[in-house]
């Protein structure tokens, strides 16, 4: 049985959540902006900074998670 259809699936998961997660976090870093913005008296400033910090958290497990499914290469092949 070839190896090389399970490094293929892999590979293509990989790269997807790498976009998908590199997205998130360009979209998280401007919402990061935008509350950055706001005075600091606005209602629900706490929430707004709780719900990034769970952006953050989930988009770096995401990454994780990406970077564990990249096929390994070696030296050798």
């Amino acid at each position: 049985m070839s190896d090389t259809p399970r490094k293929w699936s892999r590979a293509a998961l990989s790269d997807a959540l790498l976009r998908f997660a590199a997205e998130r976090a360009m979209q998280t870093r401007e919402f990061d902006r935008r509350v950055a913005d706001l005075p600091a008296d606005t209602p629900g400033q706490a929430s707004l900074r709780a719900a990034l910090g769970a952006a953050k958290a989930w988009e770096a497990a995401v990454l994780w998670v990406a970077w564990r499914l990249r096929p390994r290469t070696s030296i050798d092949t």
